[in-house]
């Protein structure tokens, strides 16, 4: 695993660390190194993006063939679970950790 130059996860929070860890052999068994693209310390489109408090990251999907990102975004759903929310976005996934009561037991 490894940041992008420029990226960072200094203030990233636990759960959000903690599902990169456990998403890493999704990619290594890809033939691919995970690369978070995006952490906390780049500016972002939302204003109350998740990455601002440290609760979400992007990893980059180049790598990848483009017809393995959708099965590989539903790998990840199903490792870490439903307190993460897991967005296919054009050239990355976005990870988000969002717990709700339920998930928080």
């Amino acid at each position: 695993m490894k940041v992008k130059q420029g990226a960072s996860i200094d203030h990233c929070n636990a759960p959000i660390l903690r599902a990169a860890i456990l998403i890493e052999p999704l990619f290594t068994s890809r033939g691919v190194e995970l690369v978070i693209t995006s952490g906390t310390g780049e500016k972002h489109r939302a204003e109350r993006s998740g990455h601002y408090r440290g609760d979400a990251i992007d990893i980059r999907t180049r790598d990848l063939p483009p017809d393995q990102h959708a099965a590989l975004a539903k790998a990840i759903r199903r490792k870490i679970g439903s307190a993460y929310v897991v967005i296919l976005e054009s050239n990355h996934i976005h990870i988000h950790w969002s717990p709700t009561l339920d998930t928080m037991v």
